[in-house]
């Protein structure tokens, strides 16, 4: 096929008849090319919303594991407060509660020596 100042030149009919075909196969390879990057682009939102899904499964998971640490720890906590609280009351018993003990006071008395 010739040009001349950018125009195509056509000599026979054959050349014209080769021209729509190769036209029409170019227009089916794109039309084939537009349906591929839809399709490419469905699985890729599929992909997506699946990686979506799979992260909304774990950030769940990852809270219950966040409550139930929470919920030990105070606990724990509120347990050794406790256990410290009745520690103390049953080592130290209350004033009224102690032995009286008699101390023997022992007086000095100053001695003089000259």
């Amino acid at each position: 096929m010739e040009t001349i100042n950018g125009k195509l030149i056509i000599e026979a009919d054959h050349q014209l008849e080769n021209l729509t075909q190769n036209i029409e196969n170019l227009a089916q390879q794109i039309e084939a090319l537009e349906l591929n990057m839809r399709a490419m682009s469905k699985t890729e939102r599929t992909e997506y919303r699946q990686q979506i899904t799979s992260i909304k499964v774990s950030l769940q998971q990852l809270e219950r594991y966040y409550n139930r640490l929470l919920s030990t720890a105070i606990l724990t906590v509120i347990g050794l407060v406790s256990w410290s609280i009745w520690l103390n009351f049953t080592q130290n018993p209350s004033p009224a509660q102690q032995p009286h003990s008699k101390v023997a006071i022992a007086r000095i008395h100053p001695t003089t020596s000259y």
